[in-house]
């Protein structure tokens, strides 16, 4: 059986839900702070800012056809279901097995696992979720749940190389909290879409808290964990755990702040990427 913890997925899944009113999407709406648009806000938004928008839909329109750019991959074409074990430049795909154990440093296993890594952070997600929240199109709402849908079933709790660092869960979390503010009125998402996506985010960050980077990797990639383990306890207090995560998470992040940044507000690190990660 697998488990989170010493209890029984199943068990622990059926208390958490209970802590949440229904419907959840109600929940969602008055969890998270954006507030939805009408149909005259939109058209003021799209009078205000009509460049601006047109690349939003223009981004979300190849978001919905699954091409996508990150790092040397120009408009890489993903095909019709996605494989998020697949490295797409090298084109190996990494096997399912036990995700905390995996070797990511081996390339025969799982090619150049940031090419894996990139693409099941899900930030390719926001645009297409703000472009349904911008225009009210369920096209794009619809591919967000597919696309999340296509990720859980793909990756079950534990199962494979996306499951093996703290830092891409952290990051997955926050890319999914800003997919849920977007989508939170769209017919597409229903009552057990929700559920699926709060016992995720849950187990996302139990792993997190209970598998901080407190030794080789104290550095940028703890920082992206804790800021995505203190987002969710804020947006979801309900959960069981929520005000430890809040608690340790933001002693994290006030620790790091002043650990990681030098006093001329310089990252330790010495690299621009990582300091523009870490400060924003």
């Amino acid at each position: 059986r697998r488990t989170l913890g010493h209890v029984p997925v199943q068990q622990e899944v059926g208390r958490l839900l209970q802590r949440f009113p229904r419907p959840l999407r109600n929940y969602i709406a008055g969890s998270i702070y954006l507030q939805a648009l009408s149909p005259t806000d939109r058209r003021s938004f799209e009078e205000l800012y009509p460049d601006r928008l047109r690349r939003i839909l223009e981004r979300a329109e190849q978001g919905c056809k699954h091409v996508v750019s990150y790092f040397d991959l120009n408009e890489c074409a993903l095909g019709k279901e996605i494989n998020w074990h697949k490295d797409y430049k090298l084109c190996v795909v990494a096997p399912l097995h036990y995700g905390p154990r995996m070797d990511f440093r081996d390339p025969h296993q799982v090619g150049n696992v940031n090419y894996i890594w990139e693409l099941s952070r899900q930030q390719h997600l926001i645009e297409i979720a703000k472009a349904y929240y911008l225009s009210g199109d369920e096209r794009f709402a619809k591919e967000c749940v597919g696309q999340i849908e296509s990720w859980w079933e793909a990756n079950p709790y534990l199962s494979g190389i996306n499951w093996n660092s703290g830092l891409e869960l952290g990051i997955r979390l926050i890319s999914w909290l800003w997919v849920a503010n977007y989508l939170r009125e769209s017919v597409s998402a229903n009552e057990q879409w929700w559920e699926h996506l709060l016992v995720s985010i849950w187990q996302q960050a139990h792993f997190i808290h209970e598998n901080y980077s407190e030794y080789s990797s104290a550095n940028n990639h703890l920082v992206g964990e804790a800021a995505g383990v203190f987002m969710v306890s804020l947006c979801f207090p309900q959960f069981p755990e929520a005000s430890e995560w809040r608690e340790r998470s933001l002693q994290i992040l006030e620790r790091e702040v002043c650990r990681q940044i030098a006093p001329d507000g310089v990252s330790e690190e010495q690299t621009t990427a990582y300091q523009t990660f870490t400060t924003m």
